[in-house]
């Protein structure tokens, strides 16, 4: 009988360990199924994701934002762009910056900070078409717009490189070309548009279609340039190399065109003979007005950052400042020289404006401080009107 206790005891403490030891197997039986499950769902998704940048080679304006187009070219829909990881690489003087950027639903990004524009079924035309179906989420075969706020910034004629990364891992690098910002001032008196780098060091002309003979005011979007003609009361649209595209015919009112801009999605102009700022979408519909403030009566400029508009006045020698909706936010004077102002631009960081009788480009800051200028080339010596775009 002494023999029987051990016996049932070892037999039972077999049983437990047995028990212990299959439950152990299959949970990690369990887990090593899950696990593999994931990672099968994970290369499925992997394997049906590819993203990729435009083919054409991509050239830059150097600021403290960059502008960036993913396509969409596998079978799955993408979303979720909190979780992407997206980590730029700036080349600077001595060195090579590696920023991480977050995740931001503002359309300013602060530094260090990134956020998606828009989805688009093309984003390469203008106005770009917007996606159709699933708002929010890039589809297969749609393009993604990102603004990109790296720190440090960008440094003109360099090279540099962003890879996103999507949440189940697949990457796309993107690599761009820094080129040095041109200044583009066009003379209505010979027709040309004269190009400048920001230093005023002159660079080259392109001449303007021969229907375009008065020209006031011009702008782009890098896209593209569109100018204002006083005289037939068109808008012209050319291409990046001055090809006319098309024109289209201003509103009613909008009798005596003197300044053009554009923020890529509408395009304001201002008029000679009234107080309005006109907008129009894209393709030159107009959308609707607003009155400027008593003091800004005679326009001969607009420009806008996205955020903000800003008119400069040729009699009172003053820039006056609205929101996008067109309320008045402040103004500030020109510097005592620059006395005939007929034209304005900005890249969001400073002011150019240029004086139609001295025939010079001056330079502010964003809050009005002059700070510096450079005459422009002889010939010319009719300037109406001053945008930027990269080389």
């Amino acid at each position: 009988m002494s023999d029987i206790v051990p016996s049932l005891l070892a037999f039972a403490l077999f049983i437990i360990a047995l028990t212990t030891i299959t439950s152990t197997v299959l949970t990690s039986a369990d887990g090593i199924r899950l696990a593999t499950g994931i990672q099968e769902t994970r290369s499925l998704v992997q394997t049906g994701t590819e993203i990729n940048a435009p083919p054409d080679r991509i050239s830059l304006q150097a600021s403290s934002t960059i502008e960036l187009t993913l396509l969409n070219e596998g079978n799955t829909t993408l979303a979720d762009f909190s979780n992407w990881d997206v980590i730029a690489e700036i080349q600077q003087a001595t060195t090579t910056a590696i920023s991480y950027l977050s995740y931001t639903t503002s359309t300013s990004p602060s530094a260090n900070e990134w956020t998606l524009l828009g989805i688009y079924n093309s984003a390469s035309t203008t106005p770009r078409i917007a996606e159709t179906f699933s708002p929010g989420v890039l589809d297969p075969g749609e393009r993604m717009v990102a603004l990109l706020n790296p720190s440090p910034s960008v440094v003109s004629e360099t090279y540099d490189r962003v890879t996103f990364v999507t949440p189940s891992g697949v990457t796309a690098k993107v690599i761009f070309e820094i080129r040095p910002t041109l200044i583009y001032v066009v003379d209505a008196t010979d027709e040309i548009v004269y190009a400048y780098k920001t230093d005023g060091t002159f660079d080259s002309t392109d001449a303007l279609d021969s229907g375009n003979g008065d020209a006031r005011g011009i702008t782009t979007k890098g896209q593209g340039f569109w100018t204002i003609d006083e005289t037939d009361d068109l808008m012209y649209r050319y291409s990046t190399s001055f090809l006319l595209t098309s024109t289209s015919t201003l509103e009613n009112t909008n009798q005596r065109g003197s300044g053009v801009t554009t923020d890529g999605n509408s395009i304001w102009v201002t008029d000679d003979i009234n107080p309005n700022v006109y907008k129009y979408d894209m393709s030159g519909i107009f959308i609707s007005n607003f009155g400027q403030t008593a003091q800004n009566r005679d326009s001969s400029g607009i420009t806008t950052d996205g955020t903000n508009i800003w008119t400069v006045d040729e009699k009172d020698d003053t820039v006056y400042k609205y929101d996008m909706s067109g309320t008045f936010v402040n103004n500030f004077s020109l510097t005592a020289a620059n006395a005939d102002a007929f034209g304005i631009t900005t890249d969001g960081t400073n002011i150019w404006v240029v004086d139609v009788v001295d025939a010079a480009v001056y330079k502010y800051d964003m809050t009005g401080i002059f700070d510096s200028s450079f005459t422009l080339t002889a010939a010319n010596a009719d300037p109406q009107g001053i945008t930027l775009i990269p080389r």
